[in-house]
């Protein structure tokens, strides 16, 4: 592929994860309680991440970047755990039940 395409695939990566953790910055001030919060924040922060990394893995691409970059990945949707975190107490848990 020519340096542009690339280029631009990596930039549209990094945008997309960009836009997704700004919602999820939008979420945390519109969302009424604390639990929904925190959850909404920590569901979409991972995804933004997981793409903000992909974007950077393709712009600098090397062997050695893309075992960091899905390393990287792994751990952050290994540690967040949000959904096991906050649906043990308040109204996420009630949510969860209902479904």
């Amino acid at each position: 592929m020519t340096p542009e395409i690339v280029s631009f695939i990596g930039s549209a990566f990094m945008v997309l994860g960009a836009f997704i953790i700004a919602t999820a910055a939008i979420g945390l001030i519109k969302l009424p309680d604390v639990y929904t919060r925190t959850s909404a924040v920590g569901t979409a922060a991972g995804l933004g991440v997981s793409f903000m990394i992909i974007g950077v893995v393709v712009l600098d691409y090397s062997t050695l970047n893309l075992i960091k970059g899905i390393i990287a990945i792994i751990a952050q949707l290994i540690t967040r755990c949000n959904r096991k975190l906050h649906a043990r107490k308040g109204k996420l848990h009630d949510w969860w039940q209902a479904r």
